[in-house]
């Protein structure tokens, strides 16, 4: 399956250097801790084991506006002005997968009332 990530450039440097890409905890929102810790029990529950020492999934993009597409990276809201940032393209097996809803896993993110 063909996703897309969006990194700082230090984790890109580290994927060059040491040929894996982890996520960094350093880099996760304090506030978005439970929701993190959700998304990984619910990986585990189905059956996507991480590697030993990693607590805490890559977050990639499957479809952006409905489409098979990356992102614009140019858009807001991926890091601050002047930062850094690289916008990879990543094949993995289908079965390593969980697809999320973006839009709906905002609500798990900020404690909103899913109906």
């Amino acid at each position: 399956m063909k996703l897309w990530t969006i990194q700082h450039y230090q984790a890109y440097n580290e994927l060059i250097g040491t040929g894996a890409l982890r996520a960094d905890e350093d880099y996760c929102y304090k506030d978005f801790r439970l929701a993190y810790d959700w998304m990984a029990w619910k990986m585990k529950h189905n059956g996507l084991l991480p590697s030993a020492g990693v607590n805490y999934p890559i977050w990639a993009w499957y479809k952006w506006k409905g489409k098979h597409k990356r992102r614009d990276i140019r858009e807001e809201g991926y890091a601050e002005r002047g930062e850094n940032i690289v916008q990879l393209t990543i094949e993995v097996n289908d079965k390593d997968v969980l697809l999320s809803d973006f839009d709906l896993f905002h609500y798990v993110l900020n404690y909103w009332y899913l109906p």
